[in-house]
């Protein structure tokens, strides 16, 4: 009986040791898969911001996609992309973009940043107009 016991424990000990290689192997994988993304949640954890993070060896021309990813859903509301600049979340349904331009006249407001709801996609450009 003893005997017996002590195969089932180390027989237990084996079979957990593999099954947690494996699990820590598949977090692996999926680490590996999303490297090049940059994963952001709303404040309630309903939606997930994803947005690419491959750099360009040319300095100031990276595109960078971004999609948003309603997870009650499982299916992606808005999906976009912009080039120097950055998207962030600014509220709970609101993500703040902001594009930087290349060369700006003299004369010209360089903020190109805007509001964008993600429920209604309704538009607030920063300096006041609204889309």
């Amino acid at each position: 009986m003893d005997k017996f016991i002590r195969i089932l424990f180390l027989s237990s000990i084996l079979f957990f040791s593999c099954l947690l290689t494996e699990i820590n192997s598949e977090q692996a994988k999926v680490k590996n898969m999303y490297k090049h993304y940059l994963l952001s949640y709303n404040f309630t954890k309903e939606y997930l911001l994803v947005q690419s993070n491959i750099k360009s060896k040319i300095p100031n021309s990276e595109l960078t996609k971004y999609f948003v990813f309603d997870l009650g859903k499982s299916s992606i509301i808005l999906e976009s992309s912009y080039r120097n600049g950055n998207v962030s979340w600014h509220s709970n349904y609101e993500i703040k973009i902001a594009e930087l331009p290349g060369v700006i006249p003299k004369d010209e407001v360089a903020d190109y940043s805007y509001i964008l709801n993600v429920k209604t996609k309704f538009k607030t450009i920063l300096d006041g107009e609204n889309n």
